[in-house]
């Protein structure tokens, strides 16, 4: 390219900026102005300073406060600051004031959204401390991994201990662990809006704690549930306890595939067999035990 052509480019780059910046104009806030409107602190933690200069009286009106972003984004409305995030001043009177906002150290991103309000304005400041997402996990690195960390599990359904709350165990082959409280995006309980039954495969996330020798997820967002083909009915005995004597052990199923496949365990193989599936029932023979208490797992496909 020749140097005149280059200069040609310039020149019509010039012009076609010079004819948009008429239309342009920086828009600021006269009642509240802030130093910056983004404010980032580090995952181990710290402080950082805004200044605020406000034309009257002014106060944090509301704080959006978001603990993590994926599908269970959940974002909370607060009047007051969280308890992780401190600001040296949460209200004022017209004129400049510097503003401290600092975090002690977390495990998880977190961002919060706040809304400084003045002479009915409002100027919305963004404090975010490490990224805002989590990773999924297993059971196993739930159970391994420290309290107070945020997880996203998926697993099976093993059993419902509370429809109020939505507590429930859930089972990923690796492990298992108690979902106590389900709630949806908006914080609230809602079981009856999940769906949720033994069997079905589901995904949640929360914040882990151990209760004595438990290891839970409390008030875990739903995220998705992948309803099961196949759940028990019913069963004869109705506990699955029997005699020393063996005998028989039937189970009813509910099943929406074609048909019902079902493996006897290697380690009950001596003692468990089959003895009929006829439709979506299958009765099983059950030996005498003459040693003591013994069981096993029966999984249905």
């Amino acid at each position: 390219m020749k140097f005149k052509h280059i200069f040609a480019a310039i020149a019509t780059a010039l012009a076609l900026f010079t004819s948009c910046s008429d239309d342009y104009e920086v828009r600021t806030l006269d009642a509240v102005q802030v130093s910056s409107s983004y404010i980032s602190i580090p995952m181990d933690g710290g402080s950082t300073d805004v200044k605020v200069n406000a034309a009257g009286d002014w106060k944090f009106d509301k704080i959006f406060l978001t603990v993590y972003e994926n599908e269970a984004k959940k974002d909370t409305v607060y009047t007051e600051t969280p308890e992780w995030l401190k600001v040296s001043q949460t209200e004022g009177s017209k004129g400049e004031v510097t503003l401290t906002f600092s975090a002690d150290k977390t495990l998880d991103g977190r961002t919060a959204e706040l809304h400084l309000l003045c002479n009915g304005k409002t100027q919305i400041i963004n404090v975010i401390q490490g990224l805002a997402t989590i990773s999924p996990a297993t059971c196993a690195e739930v159970i391994a991994g420290p309290d107070s960390k945020t997880y996203k599990v998926t697993g099976t359904v093993t059993a419902i201990a509370n429809t109020s709350y939505g507590n429930f165990y859930l089972n990923d082959g690796t492990g298992e662990i108690y979902i106590y409280g389900t709630v949806d995006n908006s914080g609230n309980y809602n079981w009856a809006k999940f769906g949720i039954e033994v069997g079905d495969e589901v995904t949640v996330s929360g914040p882990k704690t151990t209760y004595k020798d438990i290891v839970e997820l409390v008030d875990a967002t739903f995220i998705s549930v992948n309803k099961s083909l196949i759940k028990v009915d019913t069963t004869d005995p109705e506990d699955g306890v029997l005699p020393l004597e063996g005998g028989k052990f039937t189970v009813n199923l509910e099943c929406k595939g074609n048909g019902v496949s079902v493996t006897v365990p290697e380690d009950a193989a001596s003692w468990l067999s089959i003895a009929s599936v006829q439709g979506n029932t299958v009765v099983f023979n059950v030996a005498p035990n003459a040693e003591g208490d013994r069981s096993t797992t029966i999984t249905f496909t």
